[in-house]
């Protein structure tokens, strides 16, 4: 799928367990994520934050919303993986995804 990348979310840092859910990491025409300033993550995590859609619950294949996530926490708790292997962790992801491409691609 162009214009996202995909990564699989870990229930650890180390990353040796699978949380059964993926996180897409909407791109620009340059292919660099959108990346914006939230006040409320500023506390958090440098305020600094990619738009994603990911699970809304912690469940393997969650349904999805859209959303935000900060770059600290895609390096510390998730892997790049292809859309391929996405496909398969989280299929209810590709149900929200390949619906809003007929609609918008």
């Amino acid at each position: 799928m162009r214009g996202i990348r995909f990564y699989e979310e870990f229930i650890d840092k180390r990353r040796g367990e699978s949380a059964g859910t993926v996180v897409a990491v909407l791109l620009d025409k340059y292919q660099r994520p959108y990346t914006h300033w939230s006040e409320a993550a500023n506390k958090s995590c440098g305020g600094w934050v990619v738009d994603v859609i990911s699970g809304m619950f912690d469940v393997c294949n969650s349904e999805v919303g859209v959303g935000s996530a900060s770059p600290d926490y895609l390096r510390e708790w998730c892997k790049r993986i292809s859309e391929k292997r996405a496909r398969a962790i989280h299929p209810q992801l590709f149900v929200y995804l390949d619906r809003e491409e007929v609609r918008h691609g």
